[in-house]
């Protein structure tokens, strides 16, 4: 277990998603330092990136398991869950569903392909002008 996993378990942030801001406040010390950190756990596994400055602990390090709906939501806040997604999620469609699909403010529709969380697509809010 790298020394990261030791301090976010220890401040009682395990089942958490991390941001850099966090990061550096928990860590403390230099961005270089903390940089060492996060690239280290990345590698030997004991931390997912889910986007540029987004992360989460893996599943061996944390009590409860992460839901993608939950990865969604951290991805863009503000977004929800919607189209078939939260229809096969209800049982109201027979088709299995392999997208996260997400409805998000702004204008722009990004798509991530996380590791252990599948695609996750969201898309623009429509506003009647």
């Amino acid at each position: 277990m790298s020394s990261l996993v030791d301090q976010i378990s220890a401040a009682g942030l395990a089942d958490r998603f991390l941001n850099d801001r966090q990061l550096a406040e928990l860590l403390g010390g230099s961005d270089a330092r903390r940089y060492g950190l996060v690239n280290r756990a990345l590698k030997d596994g004991s931390l997912i990136r889910l986007k540029r400055g987004c992360y989460v602990l893996a599943r061996r390090y944390r009590r409860d398991p992460v839901h993608p709906f939950a990865v969604a939501q951290n991805l863009v806040p503000g977004s929800y869950i919607s189209f078939e997604t939260a229809l096969s999620f209800r049982g109201w469609v027979p088709e299995a569903v392999f997208v996260t699909a997400s409805v998000s403010p702004g204008r722009n529709s990004p798509d991530y392909s996380t590791p252990g969380f599948g695609t996750i697509s969201h898309h623009p809010q429509a506003i009647n002008d």
